[in-house]
């Protein structure tokens, strides 16, 4: 991560207590954490990132995290992404299809901070 400008991380998670848990989890590692409530809050924005990192949740009011994932990147947006979720086979077999890890609820700490990490400097 380069020391002049945090890495931003765009989270997408519709509990509150996650997303309020993944912010603070990110900040105060260093990242500029955007974050978002749906799948809908993020595509309607104006400026969509074009740095950093994402992490979504699959279980979106709305639209799925990967449905919204690849709604991003037909608009432009290819950046590093991890899906959050309680796997299950057919979620498995759908983020791997899409080349997105997944990390598993509610084991969102250390392995969602290194998956992050590994993602941006890959």
């Amino acid at each position: 991560m380069n020391n002049a400008s945090p890495a931003i991380l765009t989270v997408v998670d519709d509990d509150e207590s996650v997303l309020g848990a993944l912010t603070f989890l990110f900040e105060m590692e260093g990242f500029d954490v955007r974050a978002y409530r749906d799948g809908e809050d993020l595509l309607a924005e104006p400026h969509l990132p074009v740095s950093g990192c994402m992490i979504i949740d699959y279980k979106l009011p709305g639209v799925n995290g990967l449905d919204m994932l690849g709604r991003l990147r037909r608009r432009g947006v290819c950046l590093p992404a991890v899906l959050i979720t309680t796997p299950t086979p057919t979620v498995l077999a759908l983020a791997a299809a899409a080349n997105v890890p997944v990390v598993a609820k509610p084991n969102l700490d250390r392995v969602l901070l290194e998956t992050v990490r590994g993602l941006l400097t890959s």
